[in-house]
């Protein structure tokens, strides 16, 4: 028997909010909301129900060096949602690994500041450089169940956190290029993170959090006929997981799109997508530990590789 193995858990959530704005110069504005969020989680299984009320401030201050030149400051209080499936326990039948329910989970939530620097360009380009800083409360994670000398993963929180993260977007027209109709859009993240493992006692980032994502999407219209067509770059990134007595590295490929789209003057739209034409390749690496992962001799190590086949996808959709 898994200990919490159905779960059924309800959540039900109020919002309230109230802004203003103020223009103090034609140059520099200032923006201030309060939210109140108010929810209660039942989880009748376990004849549990807690209620949370968040307060959510966000303050924005922003300077216009010129039309197309400007900086932002924000402040952010944050609340996750809640991942259901945490409560809930899971087995993995070609792994041998099992994941308990945790009924008292509560929301991660976070402060967030982010320096923004945004520059427009021609007449539909744009690019912006975004630092952020997070304080992380309540940090969801997974933690080590011991039960009668068995050990088990479950969804829990581990206490407070830091992350730094740098983004950088960019969306320019290709016209200047000779491709007309054309767009080129980039989007950069790159993300750390620092919490105190709960096993080890050491630093390490959060899991499933991996340090570079990316995407890149090229589109192209044609007016007169109607249609368009692109292709899409997406990375899937590697996730790393601290699991009780396991370590995973899990990696992908970059995902791959390309599409058509056709649209005729009685609003039909039909879409076609070739998903993944490259075959996405998908690597697991796993170190498991006879006992308390970092604590314990490795029991033995594990490398899988699988490919996930092409996909074909047509859509048609008709506006009234």
């Amino acid at each position: 028997n898994v200990p919490t193995d159905h779960v059924r858990v309800q959540e039900d959530r109020t919002e309230s909010f109230v802004s203003a704005n103020w223009k103090a110069t034609s140059k520099l504005s200032f923006e201030g909301e309060l939210k109140v969020e108010a929810s209660t989680i039942a989880v009748p299984a376990a004849d549990r129900s807690d209620s949370f009320t968040y307060y959510k401030p966000r303050f924005q201050a922003v300077y216009a060096f010129s039309d197309k030149t400007k900086l932002s400051w924000k402040t952010i209080r944050q609340v996750d949602q809640l991942s259901f499936n945490g409560f809930a326990s899971s087995v993995q039948l070609q792994t041998n690994h099992v994941t308990l329910g945790n009924s008292d989970l509560v929301p991660q939530k976070d402060w967030m500041d982010t320096l923004i620097l945004e520059q427009s360009f021609w007449d539909k380009g744009a690019i912006s450089l975004a630092l952020e800083h997070y304080d992380y409360q309540d940090t969801a994670d997974f933690i080590a169940v011991v039960d009668h000398g068995d050990i088990y993963t479950a969804s829990g929180n581990i206490g407070a956190a830091q992350g730094d993260f740098v983004r950088l977007k960019l969306d320019t027209p290709l016209d200047r290029f000779h491709i007309p109709h054309g767009t080129l859009s980039l989007d950069w993240l790159y993300r750390q993170s620092k919490v105190k493992d709960p096993i080890t006692g050491k630093d390490r980032r959060i899991s499933g959090m991996e340090p570079h994502i990316y995407s890149a999407s090229f589109s192209q219209e044609f007016p007169k006929s109607g249609t368009s067509w692109g292709v899409d770059l997406e990375s899937t990134g590697k996730n790393r997981n601290y699991l009780a007595n396991e370590l995973t590295d899990a990696h992908f490929d970059p995902w791959t799109q390309v599409w058509f789209q056709y649209k005729t003057p009685g609003k039909l739209t039909f879409k076609a997508m070739l998903k993944n034409p490259l075959n996405l390749r998908f690597t697991q690496d796993r170190t498991v530990y006879e006992g308390l992962r970092g604590m314990s001799p490795i029991a033995f190590t594990q490398h899988t590789t699988t490919k996930i086949p092409p996909i074909l996808e047509l859509r048609l959709k008709k506006d009234f």
